[in-house]
């Protein structure tokens, strides 16, 4: 028998019932990596169709995060610098390529390695599928939280395709299609989609004028599906797209007043007294491209009883970013953030037809990547001279120079003529024009798993789960750190070029049941680890130990589905008990002299999470849908390194970013216009706690208090369906609200002095009109 991919990529299914005509929808799922109804799946899961993406307006994964328990897309707007978050399972966010997030992302089956290739545009999908806790053994690496899955539809038989414009607030434009059917009749069909979106800024730069945190991208994807014969098809697939957009600003949360800062009134920095108003004063306005590429081929062949499948994929993207380090309108200095990613992927696999005693698979994964990581800080040293902000910021030994003899240059003149560089070049302070620190890291990752999975029926109500997997993995680093600016201002030393190595393994076993209360509810329990392997940090360092090591994770769970009302109503609830070990986190140091910090991730300590998830939907009436989510997650510290207590961590202490409890929910009313079509009024809300944005006490208040964002939509479709015009709106409040928050206020090293934030999207809304054929 023939498991396909393309019936692995079911759309969401209606299955009718003669005595019931507003049943909820069948859904079908591939979490276990075979089609299962999602009821049927001991797993919390939660599911969008491509009717979900479009009715609730989810085009990107902070609107997803929305309507899902216990997920979380935290970013600062920008590819790189992207922390997400399944049960309060964090990601260190250090925008290095090389950190391995705990949430594992997959496209067709495909494993996307970096938080850059993770952040895509939601165009032509057919399903996304969130899995909360480990998945370590079907899945594999970096599945320490949960995972992503999605699938993207596969050409058929039919012709069929799509055109959608969007244009809204911001002068967002957003345009799609697709077109999808047969080449070459019962052989070959084909595929194509495209999107396009452009959008002005969110945030205005007072200093410039020009509106920045604006968004440019486009991207193409292609598909071909061969079946030479009824028991084989192949799958080729490529995708390719652009970004170009001006991100990463920040306002001001908080600044330090004390004499030797850059801030007023002892610095010569603008203050913004609103750190909310999204305005900022910056000389220098942020750059952000990516040109990424991949293609794929997935083969699946059917034999007796078995079926074989086949994926491989080679990844790569270029990516840079540059923006203003310390955030003024004071041209000090610039930060570059390149790099360059290749990656492979192949997985062969064999499972069992459905239907015997046992069903079970066995695999094997291998998974490539090469990555290489630069940081550069670009310090302007003529501005240092002239603006005197190097008797500001720094003290004179620093730059070999005495105070008096400082003072008497400045007073006679000399440090305002034309040779000012060469005068402190003489003391030995600079080297003009401009000094310069850039460190290169390289990855390379070579990892390789095995794994096998039965579930056995040992009755018609109860199945016992049993699942094992084996990850070695091997990682190579190079790295090198220069500077041209004599180290007087970064505070960092030069380090000669150096390589290292690191080898982790890890099982990651899984052991279930589920037992069948009725034929509409079922129970289970299980209990699975995750594993995240160590690695290096690929950006700047204070020395030559870049190396940091691995997490493992416990997950205890015991869980419910229920159907009701002949299929109307549907509860699912999950509690579960984790033990997170060897936390790698990310922590801010600014040595000593040094004006502008760098990140570092290291170990935090272990944390322990408890919680639970809720989800239900009810179809009310046929023209009534209502549905609701809870997610409650206590998570907390249970010991903290040296590091982190030095910082003030304490056993105890909440988990950044993480908030008490999520609760989301919504209405959708359709309207019946008789041969005219139909118009729904969609609704939703979601509530997040008091939620912490950092690990350690800062300056200023680094928790984000309780907020509420509403969105809603007013839909048309026409009778046939073919045409949708809807009107949508997000954030109607215009809530404002913190996204992340550094602080540099609070260290004594940095004469920065200040804390900055990056605040959550605005008040957006408009207009969409599809047509699909």
């Amino acid at each position: 028998m023939l498991t396909t991919a393309s019936t692995l990529a079911l759309p969401v299914q209606v299955q009718a019932r003669e005595d019931e005509d507003f049943i909820l929808p069948e859904i079908v799922v591939t979490a276990q990596k075979r089609q299962e109804n999602i009821q049927d799946v001991p797993i919390s899961i939660t599911a969008f169709s491509s009717e979900d993406l479009l009715d609730r307006s989810i085009v990107n994964l902070t609107d997803m995060a929305k309507a899902t328990p216990n997920l979380s897309f935290l970013s600062d707007g920008t590819l790189k610098n992207t922390a997400p978050s399944i049960r309060g399972v964090f990601s260190p966010g250090a925008a290095q390529a090389g950190i391995d997030t705990p949430m594992a992302t997959y496209v067709d089956e495909v494993y996307m390695g970096t938080t850059v290739g993770q952040n895509f545009a939601l165009y032509d999908i057919e399903r996304i599928e969130v899995l909360r806790g480990p998945q370590g053994t079907l899945f594999g690496r970096n599945a320490l939280s949960g995972l992503m899955n999605v699938v993207t539809p596969v050409p058929g038989e039919s012709r069929e395709g799509y055109a959608e414009a969007t244009y809204g607030n911001y002068n967002l434009v957003r345009l799609r299609a697709g077109l999808s059917g047969p080449l070459v009749d019962g052989k070959l069909s084909g595929s194509l989609s495209a999107s396009f979106t452009d959008r002005d800024g969110y945030v205005t730069n007072r200093f410039t004028g020009n509106d920045v945190n604006d968004e440019g991208n486009w991207g193409i994807r292609g598909k071909l599906l061969i079946t030479p014969r009824d028991t084989v098809e192949i799958i080729l697939s490529a995708d390719y797209r652009e970004v170009d957009q001006s991100t990463r600003t920040y306002d001001i949360a908080g600044f330090n007043t004390v004499p030797g800062t850059l801030f007023a009134p002892t610095g010569p920095a603008e203050v913004d007294d609103d750190p909310f108003d999204r305005n900022i004063s910056q000389d220098f306005e942020g750059q952000e491209t990516l040109e990424e590429f991949g293609t794929s081929a997935t083969i699946n062949i059917g034999f007796e009883g078995v079926s074989f499948k086949s994926i491989s994929a080679y990844r790569t993207h270029d990516y840079f970013q540059s923006y203003d380090a310390d955030n003024t309108e004071i041209a000090v200095t610039v930060r570059e953030t390149p790099e360059d990613m290749d990656s492979f992927f192949q997985e062969l696999r064999l499972t069992s037809d459905p239907g015997g005693k046992i069903d079970w698979i066995v695999g094997f994964n291998y998974y490539y990547q090469k990555t290489a990581n630069e940081f550069a800080s670009i310090l302007n040293n003529e501005t240092l001279v002239e603006d005197r902000l190097l008797s500001t910021l720094l003290p004179p030994a620093a730059i070999g120079v005495d105070q008096p003899t400082l003072d008497y240059l400045f007073s006679i003149g000399l440090l305002e003529a034309p040779d000012t560089l060469a005068a402190l070049q003489f003391f030995g302070a600079l080297t003009p024009p401009f000094g310069e620190t850039r460190s290169t890291g390289t990855t390379t990752l070579n990892s390789y798993a095995g794994y096998a999975n039965a579930v056995y029926h040992m009755t018609d109500r109860l199945n016992v789960n049993i699942g094992l997997r084996y990850t070695a993995e091997d990682k190579d680093f190079a790295y090198e750190q220069t500077s041209t600016s004599g180290n007087i201002f970064f505070g960092l030393p030069e380090i000669p070029a150096f390589e290292d190595h690191k080898s982790f393994e890890s099982f990651t076993p899984a052991f279930g049941f589920d037992y069948d209360l009725s034929d509409t509810a079922m129970v289970y329990g299980k209990a699975a680890r995750g594993f995240k392997s160590g690695g290096f940090n690929d950006g700047f360092t204070s020395n030559s130990d870049a190396a940091f090591g691995e997490e493992t994770l416990w997950n205890y769970e015991i869980g419910s589905k229920s159907t009701f009302l002949k299929g109307r109503m549907q509860v699912n609830l999950a509690g579960y008990l984790m033990t997170w070990k060897n936390v790698q986190n990310i922590f801010s140091d600014v040595p000593d002299g040094s004006v502008i910090p760098f990140f570092q991730v290291d170990t935090a300590g272990d944390i322990e999470i408890k919680g639970v998830e809720l989800e239900t939907i009810f179809q009310v009436t046929p023209e009534l849908q209502a549905r609701a989510s809870l997610g409650i997650v206590d998570a907390k510290f249970t010991s903290v390194s040296d590091r982190l207590a030095d910082l003030g961590g304490a056993v105890g202490d909440p988990v950044e970013n993480v908030p008490n409890f999520t609760i989301s929910g919504g209405l959708t009313y359709t309207l019946e216009l008789g041969n005219s079509g139909t118009l729904t009024i969609s609704g939703n809300v979601e509530h997040r706690d008091d939620t912490p944005l950092t690990t350690v006490r800062t300056g200023v208040p680094n928790v984000q208090p309780a907020y509420t964002l509403f969105d809603a939509a007013l839909i048309y479709k026409t009778a046939s369906e073919n045409l949708t015009v809807q009107f949508w709106a997000k954030n109607i409040t215009n809530k404002k609200y913190v996204t992340a928050l550094f602080d540099v206020d609070n260290n004594a090293a940095s004469p920065i002095g200040a804390a900055y934030h990056s605040v959550g999207i605005p008040r957006t809304y408009g207009l969409t009109a599809r047509y699909a054929f």
